[in-house]
């Protein structure tokens, strides 16, 4: 079910498109985390309700809504795992590449297969090593039915890109 977020948090900044507030479930937070296993200094740009963060103690973070802009972030990080603006992405992107070696951004499959300055700028990053299936977004409490994935994005990657599904139960999600 997905929660207006003036209801949760009032106001937002001006800055933030309240069609962008999507918090991400624990429990695809939790597989997101588990499959991917960040290591390093990792940093949640986009913490939201805190799901990611549950699953990545010690990890740094950015919230527009609680003063931290992402895009005011200028330090390395080994690894970005967030949900991000969907309305913003290519300005995200564009950002997380000059910050992060390893990318892992949970989004509509269309906002990459279907921008070619996504696509352009992933490979001038190294590429997308690895895309896994989540489901459709209203299954997973989303605004929307568009298909949705954790795509990994790595610096200097040049081989092929793995797929994988989340299957709770053995089963597939959508």
């Amino acid at each position: 079910m997905s929660v207006p977020p003036a209801a949760l948090f009032g106001d937002l900044p001006a800055s933030v498109n309240d069609k962008d507030v999507v918090f991400t479930p624990d429990k695809f937070a939790a597989d997101i985390v588990a499959f991917f296993k960040p290591t390093g200094r990792v940093l949640e740009p986009c913490k939201g309700g805190g799901a990611f963060l549950r699953h990545m103690p010690g990890a740094d973070w950015c919230e527009i809504r609680e003063g931290r802009d992402f895009f005011a972030w200028t330090e390395p990080v080994d690894w970005i795992v967030t949900n991000p603006p969907y309305s913003k992405f290519r300005d995200f992107f564009r950002h997380a590449i000059t910050v992060a070696d390893n990318i892992v951004v949970l989004i509509p499959v269309a906002k990459h297969f279907t921008s070619w300055p996504i696509i352009r700028m992933a490979r001038e990053h190294g590429g997308l090593r690895h895309m896994r299936y989540m489901g459709v977004g209203q299954d997973m409490g989303f605004p929307f039915g568009f298909p949705v994935a954790a795509l990994w994005y790595c610096r200097g990657w040049r081989g092929d890109i793995s797929v994988s599904y989340y299957t709770p139960n053995g089963k597939d999600h959508a």
